[in-house]
């Protein structure tokens, strides 16, 4: 996972900082997982199911844990503005 980080560096010091106070450190991590692209791979998704199972193999099997893959679109700003903007 940490080869997926835009800067591996601030994503390890993500990581570890999310260890101790995962309350606090939860938005800045999942920041990063977003804007790195890790939040829409479908492989780093199977490989924290499969580690989940080897961890809580019966709260795995009984869906305590779901991982998901999500994909984001983000428009670009001069195109939301073209279309926002009115014909003369």
């Amino acid at each position: 996972m940490k080869r997926r980080f835009k800067d591996p560096a601030n994503g390890e010091y993500l990581l570890e900082k999310h260890a101790s106070t995962p309350e606090l450190w939860q938005a800045p991590l999942t920041q990063e997982l977003s804007e790195s692209g890790a939040a829409s791979d479908p492989e780093l998704a199977t490989a924290a199911q499969e580690l989940m199972a080897l961890l809580d193999t019966a709260g795995s099997r009984a869906g305590k844990y779901v991982v998901s893959v999500s994909v984001s679109i983000r428009k670009s700003r001069d195109r939301a503005c073209q279309r926002a903007a009115w014909p003369y």
